[in-house]
């Protein structure tokens, strides 16, 4: 098992360049038996490291909390490496955040290791994720319907997810291990740990998957979890697949504002490319289907909106138009025009029409002002000027302002 840790481990960049000088390595550990194994087979590597540990304490399990945050620190001084510690109030942050505890605890877990990692100059923080713990995450995003992302799996090297905090690697050595084989190891070296009474608690997801749903799968194949895993290797290596081809055509279709739908069909699996450019804006699967339909029916021209948190998407012609949805200031005098038809500003009757134009046909009269339609596409929003403000003349190649123009 130690072989199998150190190998891993030599994935990590500059680890297998500098041998000589020792690797300094944060080790997140909760008390379970997973993390106490990872930092015994850290600590008794062949490997050159340098050992940190770093303990959260949530204060979620009242005194069970505080026990094990005194292991981690009677093991750390065992061992002979240096103990970092935080405690916090988990279920306050939750109420602030407007989040879940298993939320909370996992924004203030990373950031956490960011902030250690960073000050104490750790070329890495390495976690106790196991085959057990990725086969639950792949039925988990199985059910949410995360998709061939979402099949692949934990990588063995990754990037800690805490934004603004640089590249800092997240490494999984006890990947390839399953719970049986890390209690096994455990028993035999007789480390000391801790059960977690919440991991008996069914009405979290992943401890309903663990306690319910794969002792059925044991039932079925006793090796489930190993062939969980050689799946989510096949589905990483079909990703990779995916992604080249994504990159290669993703410029041919999308330069940031338009999705030019005449090329897209012309792509093979022109399906994926869009959801790809979609997702990237943060569109849900039922938005990408709702497009997917409308480009493969022909009906992107006067389509319904599209919307996700911060964008929206407009069909118009051959194109789908994508921008931020419009911003509406709490205070602002404004009116959102969802389509043809009277609104009211301030007492003002606002008229809406679509209209063809054919030739030299033109608009005339106070209070008329026409747009061409694919650039003004609904929903768009009527207020008042503003400093700054401008608008490009018809015959006109640049633009004027407002202020300048009344």
């Amino acid at each position: 098992m130690q072989s199998r840790f150190d190998n891993a481990l030599k994935d990590l960049p500059g680890l297998s360049a500098a041998p000589e000088v020792p690797f300094r390595i944060l080790a997140a550990v909760s008390g379970g038996a997973d993390s106490m194994c990872l930092l015994d087979l850290l600590v008794n590597s062949s490997l050159p490291l340098e050992i940190v540990v770093a303990h959260c304490n949530f204060h979620l399990r009242a005194r069970e909390s505080d026990a094990d945050m005194e292991l981690v620190r009677a093991e750390s001084e065992r061992y002979g490496v240096r103990f970092e510690c935080k405690e916090f109030e988990t279920e306050a942050y939750a109420r602030e955040q407007g989040i879940s505890v298993e939320m909370a605890a996992r924004d203030l877990r990373y950031r956490f290791f960011a902030e250690t990692a960073m000050r104490l100059d750790c070329a890495a923080v390495a976690v106790a994720h196991h085959a057990d713990d990725n086969a639950e995450t792949l039925i988990l995003n199985l059910l949410r319907g995360t998709g061939l992302k979402g099949m692949c799996g934990m990588k063995t090297v990754s990037v800690l997810p805490v934004p603004d905090s640089g590249p800092i690697p997240l490494v999984r050595p006890m990947l390839s291990f399953t719970r049986e084989e890390i209690l096994s190891y455990a028993h035999s070296k007789g480390i000391r740990y801790r059960e977690d009474s919440t991991n008996r608690d069914s009405r979290f997801k992943r401890n309903r998957i663990r306690n319910n749903v794969f002792p059925e799968f044991r039932d079925i194949n006793p090796s489930f979890v190993r062939t969980l895993n050689r799946d989510m290797a096949y589905a990483s290596a079909a990703q990779a697949v995916a992604d080249a081809f994504y990159q290669e055509n993703r410029s041919k279709v999308w330069d940031g504002e338009y999705v030019n739908v005449s090329v897209l069909r012309t792509l093979p699996n022109w399906e994926y490319v869009l959801y790809r450019i979609m997702d990237e804006m943060g569109f849900d699967a039922d938005s990408v289907e709702s497009a997917v339909s409308m480009v493969r029916l022909g009906r992107v021209s006067g389509s319904r909106r599209l919307v996700s948190t911060d964008m929206e998407l407009l069909g118009s012609r051959d194109r789908f138009i994508a921008r931020k949805k419009p911003e509406i200031v709490e205070g602002d005098i404004c009116v959102v025009v969802e389509g043809p038809g009277v609104y009211v500003l301030e007492g003002k009757r606002i008229t809406i029409d679509l209209l063809k134009a054919s030739g030299t046909t033109a608009w005339e009269g106070d209070g008329v002002v026409a747009f061409d339609a694919s650039n003004a596409a609904f929903p768009f929003v009527i207020r008042h000027w503003a400093p700054g403000d401008w608008f490009r003349p018809l015959g006109m190649k640049g633009r004027k302002k407002l202020q300048d123009w009344f």
